[in-house]
């Protein structure tokens, strides 16, 4: 053999057994009559061995049908494809025998062989699942509100039920009420048919709170309550004939500090965990918010057909109190929704920040640790000498490589910063925050937008620009890229995947006179008539059926509006959709924005004594590990613990602490403070998720306090700290 086929056989032979995705070769097995009847296995790489848990010693030789029953007759048909046609050929499914997703792309070789590599993407799949059931819990709690309107409190409480056990996967489910001596309870929903399926079950729908199960500790404790093996738990008591339980959730509703309702979920396929528990909890929350909203509504109405009847038998201001009466109903219901969409977006910012903080760290150091490397390599490179042999990991330290990890890591840091807008986009809905606008420039918004959105373009559609100079507009860029990214992902989406030859999206922008322009059009599937008027709608179902429009269209007539400007579409079915933006220019348009008091710039940092209050651990951790260099950190986790601290140590130089809290929030610890320590109380920074109450509303507009929103950049933080240690130490 010449010395460059051994060369190039002892790299192939290198790469085969080096790289980390799985590999195996296969050839053909024929009968007499020469039909192809399987494929067996001539080699495989040790990381085949990794990823399927399957010894290469047994796998070799074997025929490919008999390797894992579950998949064998999808892989044998991919995998004769490609050796027919020559054509890759990838398949993604589940293995139940190794409990793994599986992704196989198969390549022919030769004429009798065929190369497969697998990738294990059970990691990918269950983030999919993870944000899929994100997805579905937020579309639940903004239905929940509408769903009451048209059912019965009873049929309510139902359908809530449900909801809890689809999003929990249980097979069964109850809740009952507390009564107002808070010492009974009632129940008043069940998994239906459950009763029926049970002829011998005995059901005592109202008993003592002493004397119900170990389902009822949740009430007892005042917090959810996990019991993954419910026969191992001593003392359990279940009616007569009950169906049996395997695995229970149960998860208290209180109010005001007492308990008002309880609900369980039970009999999951899998163990529950802290996920389980916050669905089951944020979903009985709301059913019961929105229960007492109706039950105030109709009492409401019962008080005002009273007053109508008084004020029609004396004939005075029997129009003017009616009038009253429907304008405070329409506001508790715009009150409702408004906190509700503040509540999720609240959910999302405390992981959001330390995502966002982490990935911004990741970027920043990158580049160090490639320099160093790079040095390293040079200097092994210089002692291993000319005639000695690198170890097999040196290509991994490349410069390139680095660069790449670098790149990612910047992508990723633009991802999380686009969730950010996206949920700042739904705090809109709640009127909560007014976003600080200046003039922006319109095409690089949209340029942005674009780069973003590629990726759902450029398998669908050919993109056309003619994106003119135009005047800047009032907005932020981030609400601008934010808007034109959902236009064009709903673009996208219009148009089915395959011959993006054959179709077009196209992106115009003008200005006439005091007014800018920009068209997004397509030659998607178009709009049905009826379904113009409502595609703005958050979660509205098109009356010709398909997917909800989601929150991405109700947001960007959010956006527009906040802009001054107007948002229209036209459509003609199965021919295409224009939607066009109209937005003021920036010298015609309003500034409205609210700027915190000016603080002096300190002559020079002093190292402080920092508090930080939150009771969330991860937030403690990253605001603790933002301030440690220049500062002198402690954490608590709660107000009442910083309450403690300060009250055996009030010489803190500043306080960060959250705004909304269990138990006492930060509003009541710097009331507390204001009492007892002024000075104190004047260096308190809070941090909010999107405040979702009236009161810390109105507490925040009294207060002249420093303000960080989740998620805050690093920088922001360490000049707040920074100002109130220098107000400190005078």
């Amino acid at each position: 053999m010449a010395a460059d086929d051994e060369g190039t056989e002892v790299l192939e032979r290198f790469l085969f057994n080096t790289i980390p995705d799985g590999m195996a070769v296969l050839e053909p097995i024929e009968d007499p009559a020469g039909v192809l009847t399987d494929l067996r296995v001539l080699f495989v790489n040790p990381a085949f061995e990794r990823i399927t848990g399957l010894v290469g010693a047994d796998v070799v030789g074997q025929p490919v049908r008999g390797l894992l029953p579950s998949l064998s007759s999808r892989w044998f048909e991919g995998y004769t494809r490609t050796l027919e046609d020559g054509l890759p050929t990838t398949i993604e499914t589940f293995s139940a025998d190794l409990g793994r997703h599986l992704r196989s792309t198969s390549f022919r070789l030769d004429p009798r062989r065929v190369g497969v590599v697998f990738v294990d993407i059970s990691a990918n799949k269950a983030n999919e699942a993870r944000l899929a059931l994100q997805a579905r819990r937020a579309q639940a709690l903004l239905e929940l509100p509408a769903l009451s309107e048209t059912l019965t409190e009873p049929e309510f409480l139902q359908r809530g039920l449900g909801l809890a056990e689809a999003l929990t996967e249980s097979t069964m489910g109850f809740i009952h009420l507390v009564h107002a001596d808070h010492r009974t309870i009632e129940l008043v929903a069940w998994t239906p048919g459950l009763i029926e399926a049970y002829p011998g079950l005995v059901v005592q729908s109202v008993l003592p709170l002493r004397a119900a199960g170990i389902w009822a500790d949740a009430l007892r404790l005042g917090k959810p309550l996990m019991v993954d093996d419910f026969s191992s738990v001593p003392a359990v008591a279940l009616p007569d004939g009950h169906p049996e339980i395997a695995r229970l959730l149960c998860a208290p509703t209180t109010e005001g500090g007492r308990p008002v309702m309880l609900a369980g979920v039970a009999n999951r396929a899998s163990a529950y965990d802290a996920e389980d528990a916050e669905t089951l909890q944020l979903i009985m929350d709301t059913v019961w918010r929105v229960t007492e909203r109706r039950r105030a509504e109709r009492a409401l109405r019962e008080s005002e057909e009273r007053l109508r009847v008084a004020l029609e038998e004396r004939k005075r201001n029997a129009e003017k109190q009616a009038r009253l009466q429907a304008n405070l109903a329409q506001a508790d219901r715009l009150a409702s929704m408004g906190r509700l969409a503040a509540g999720v977006a609240h959910e999302v910012n405390n992981p959001l920040s330390f995502v966002l903080y982490n990935l911004e760290s990741l970027a920043e150091d990158l580049p160090a640790v490639a320099e160093a490397a790079e040095r390293l390599q040079a200097a092994l490179t210089a002692r291993l000498g000319p005639d000695e042999q690198a170890p097999a990991d040196f290509g991994r330290v490349q410069p390139a490589v680095f660069d790449d990890m670098v790149t990612r890591a910047r992508e990723a840091v633009e991802g999380a910063q686009r969730i950010k807008q996206i949920v700042r986009s739904l705090a809109t809905f709640s009127r909560v925050e007014q976003a600080e606008v200046g003039p922006v420039d319109l095409v690089a918004a949209i340029e942005h937008a674009l780069a973003m959105a590629m990726n759902e373009l450029r398998f669908r559609a050919q993109v056309s620009r003619a994106l003119a100079p135009v005047p800047r507009v009032m907005a932020t860029d981030g609400q601008l890229a934010q808007l034109f990214l959902n236009l064009l992902v709903n673009a996208a989406q219009s148009i089915g995947e395959g011959h993006a030859e054959d179709n077009l999206v196209q992106v115009r922008t003008w200005a006439e006179g005091d007014r800018v322009f920009a068209e997004v059009e397509d030659t998607g599937r178009g709009i049905l008539p009826e379904d113009r008027t409502r595609i703005f709608d958050p979660f509205y179902t098109p009356a010709g059926g398909g997917e909800t429009s989601g929150l991405g269209l109700s947001i960007c007539r959010a956006i527009v509006h906040s802009c001054g400007g107007e948002i229209s579409v036209t459509s003609r079915p199965g021919q295409g959709s224009c939607f066009r933006v109209e937005l003021p220019r920036a010298e015609q348009a309003e500034r409205n924005t609210w700027t915190p008091a000016p603080s002096a710039e300190p002559s020079e940092r002093a190292r402080g004594r920092v508090l930080v209050v939150d009771d969330e651990p991860g937030i403690r951790q990253l605001i603790a590990r933002i301030l440690r260099d220049e500062h002198d950190v402690e954490p608590a986790a709660s107000g009442e613990e910083a309450m403690a601290l300060i009250q055996a140590s009030p010489d803190y130089d500043a306080i960060v602490c959250d705004l909304m809290m269990p138990q006492m929030s930060g509003m009541e610890l710097h009331a507390w403070l204001q009492q007892t320590v002024p000075a104190l109380a004047e260096r308190v920074i809070f941090i909010t998720g999107g405040t979702f109450t009236p009161g810390a509303t109105d507490y925040l507009a009294q207060v002249r306090n420093a303000r960080l929103e989740k998620p805050f950049a690093r920088s922001a933080l360490q000049e707040a700290v920074r100002r109130e240690v220098a107000k400190a130490r005078g």
